[in-house]
């Protein structure tokens, strides 16, 4: 996201409780990364859940993210314990 719009990601961050970094990534650009699997299941996971995709990107979520989740998935992918 271009550095103008780095609010956005900072916003993003604290509503997800805080967890990953907004880092630099190029010369005008940020992202947000989380790097622990711990923090995508409880804190992503769960949000998504609560505000679907819709879609494909419904489609692409459940095959990345459920293999991780620890519940079952409201749409019917299998459950599988990290």
């Amino acid at each position: 996201m271009h550095k103008k719009e780095v609010y956005i990601l900072t916003y993003v961050q604290e509503q997800l409780g805080g967890i990953g970094r907004v880092v630099p990534n190029g010369k005008d650009a940020y992202s947000f990364r989380v790097n622990f699997i711990k923090d995508v299941i409880n804190k992503i996971v769960p949000h998504f859940d609560n505000y679907p995709l819709k879609s494909q990107k419904l489609a692409d979520y459940l095959l990345c993210f459920y293999p991780f989740g620890k519940k079952p998935c409201p749409y019917g992918a299998r459950e599988k314990k990290y």
